[in-house]
């Protein structure tokens, strides 16, 4: 545990950021870096827990692989402040209903500085609004979530939606959402939309000239599917927009 002679006569500052950019540059490493010295451990261990990928079994490479388990043992180990600080970018894939205490929500309560949240299966969530309430005081920046998050009670007008800059969508909403151009309209509530992507599904494209002429801020429009010959007619006019684009 112990450093060497060389290396302990780096400035302390150099030193931490050295180490920084190690664990930074390979996430799934930073336990073996903790065990260099206790100093280490406390400089590098809040940036294991910085992304939290958790219910998803297949992992993210380069980043360690959470499990419900391994997050409760470090909750019940670590002081709320430890998450309310360390935690940035966090990536659930929910559990379904029947959970007591929801480990979801135990996890969005406790980290509060994520700006960078992903959403898979919102299964246990009645309504969008108690979804709304579980992240009213996160700085959200980047959101990904699929339609029921837009079509289900959420209210876009709220200030924690305020600072979003990325939308993600995944699914497709319910077939009388696609045509309410209410609901589509509320996209336009976001002051800071630059980047507005969805996943899964082509039912938006209709409403994509809206989207584009509505949405003040929006710098791109992206379809990550591949469009059909039914909206072909309205690709024709989103395809004179250099905002638009299919990946």
């Amino acid at each position: 545990m112990e450093p060497s002679s060389a290396a302990s006569d780096l400035p302390l500052g150099l030193e931490r950021r050295i180490f920084e950019i190690c664990a930074l540059s390979r996430p799934v490493g930073i336990p073996k870096l903790m065990r260099v010295a206790w100093r280490v451990k406390e400089w590098v261990e809040p940036l294991l827990y910085r992304t939290i990928t958790v219910g998803y079994t297949g992992g993210m490479k380069g980043y360690p692989i959470f499990t419900w388990e391994i997050l409760d043992a470090a909750i019940r180990s670590k002081p709320p402040s430890f998450f309310a600080t360390a935690v940035c970018n966090l990536n659930i894939f929910l559990p379904r209903r029947g959970h007591n205490p929801d480990p979801a929500e135990i996890m969005l309560s406790l980290c509060t500085n994520v700006h960078n949240l992903s959403l898979v299966s919102l299964d246990q969530f009645s309504s969008g609004s108690r979804l709304q309430s579980l992240v009213h005081s996160l700085p959200l920046a980047h959101l990904h979530a699929d339609s029921r998050l837009l079509f289900h009670g959420i209210q876009l007008s709220h200030s924690v939606f305020a600072r979003v800059t990325h939308l993600e969508v995944w699914t497709a909403p319910d077939p009388e959402a696609v045509t309410d151009t209410s609901i589509w309209a509320q996209l336009s509530l976001l002051p800071q939309l630059t980047h507005l992507s969805f996943g899964g599904d082509t039912s938006f494209i209709p409403q994509g000239l809206s989207l584009l002429e509505t949405c003040k801020s929006l710098s791109v429009l992206i379809s990550l599917s591949r469009p059909g010959e039914a909206v072909q007619r309205h690709l024709q006019a989103l395809a004179q927009d250099v905002r638009f684009v299919v990946m």
